[in-house]
């Protein structure tokens, strides 16, 4: 609020100069009662022992006496200062309530609009008030006008209440709890459609807090659950189809890594555990399967001295299945498949090598003898072109064309 608000003129002043002057009475009262305790009891160093016990009794008295009369004061001046304030709170919610009552406000928060008669005759009316001769003028916010529109709404309700008798009383709040429970009914019934299954519950907790007596109450709640099992069932179902997918393309991997996701998210359901189940079993019968293809692969290269494609074939057994069975089996052959596969590459090689001699074509058999000889330097074909290689260059430098033996 606006400081005219908060502290709105008043024909009654504040009492603040008899307050601090019984502060400061308070205070020299203390002060009085202390100094004449020290002064007591300076006496007391020439005094004889039954004198000195007398003498602080003289100023413990006097120091009781100047405290007390101190907390006198002081209260005084305490309650003096709460009952003005009282007063002053009386009265401005008075003047509020006369306020609020001589400008109503409509229900979309903006000022009251009257016919221009019915206007000037309500102004008149206010300038001709005497009740409001001694009221301030309060000018106010927006903020403060909804702040007074509850205040008045508030007070409003209890003048209601205190005109009604215990049965309507009665009647008043059932029929405010039966309005509330509607209301909660519907944002529940909202929440359910979109499957806000959190709010919902929440909406629940309060109209079970709220209207306890509502029938409504266990009806909402079988309801929550039943959509509860019904969204667990629409994703498992999704999660299935999903996982399905994967594994019809071999990607076991993610299948495995979904339906385990899903197990965590739901490990009471039943189904979610079948899916994993499931997905561990046709994983494992296609790892054997594929296995299976593998070696059979191997296994016609071999029988074919297709040396190459089987090394290939072994090499993809044992990265994808490294700890199999067939994978030992066939690391223990790899070594004499891969010799085998040398030789027949340095065997490829050599026939090249033949086919451009008989073409003529020496430079090039001498370039690709060279390669044969460092890439396979400790085969017979090695040996044997490191021998011709002279007569290579020499026939790809000269013109005459000499048959090479």
């Amino acid at each position: 609020m606006n400081k005219d608000l908060k502290n709105p003129g008043s024909s009654n002043p504040a009492p603040t100069l008899l307050v601090w002057s019984l502060i400061g009475i308070a205070v020299a009262s203390a002060g009085v009662g202390v100094l004449k305790a020290c002064e007591v009891l300076s006496m007391a160093r020439t005094a004889e022992y039954g004198i000195i016990w007398n003498v602080g009794l003289n100023a413990a008295a006097w120091l009781i006496f100047g405290l007390a009369a101190g907390g006198l004061f002081w209260a005084i001046a305490w309650l003096l200062m709460q009952n003005y304030r009282l007063m002053e709170n009386n009265r401005l919610a008075t003047s509020l309530l006369a306020w609020a009552e001589r400008n109503p406000f409509p229900a979309s928060g903006g000022p009251a609009e009257t016919p221009s008669g019915e206007a000037s005759a309500a102004r008149q009316a206010d300038k001709e008030s005497p009740a409001d001769k001694n009221e301030p003028a309060i000018p106010l916010t927006s903020v403060d006008s909804y702040i007074l529109r509850d205040i008045r709404d508030q007070l409003a309700e209890i003048n209601a209440n205190f005109l009604l008798t215990e049965d309507q009383l009665h009647l008043k709040r059932n029929r405010r709890q039966l309005e509330l429970a509607e209301q909660l009914t519907a944002q529940i019934e909202q929440a359910i459609g979109v499957r806000d299954l959190i709010q919902a519950g929440q909406l629940l907790g309060r109209l079970r807090a709220e209207v306890p007596d509502d029938v409504r109450y266990a009806q909402l709640k079988e309801k929550i659950e039943q959509t509860h099992k019904q969204a667990q069932a629409d994703e498992i179902q999704i999660a299935t189809r999903r996982v399905e997918d994967l594994m019809a393309v071999g990607s076991f991997d993610k299948a495995l890594a979904s339906s385990e996701k899903l197990v965590l998210r739901h490990p009471s359901i039943r189904d979610a555990a079948d899916l994993l189940e499931r997905v561990r079993r046709e994983a494992t019968a296609f790892s054997g399967e594929q296995r299976k293809r593998l070696c059979g692969e191997i296994e016609r290269h071999v029988e074919g001295r297709r040396w190459r494609q089987a090394v290939a074939a072994a090499q993809r057994l044992l990265q994808a299945y490294p700890d199999s069975g067939e994978a030992q089996l066939v690391n223990a052959q790899l070594p004499t498949m891969q010799a085998n596969a040398r030789l027949e590459d340095v065997r490829e090689l050599r026939d090249k090598i033949l086919d451009l001699i008989e073409r003529r074509r020496f430079a090039e058999a001498a370039a690709m003898a060279r390669d044969l000889i460092r890439q396979y330097h400790d085969t017979g074909a090695a040996e044997e072109f490191a021998k011709r290689l002279p007569k290579l260059d020499e026939l790809a430098r000269g013109p005459q064309q000499v048959a090479v033996k």
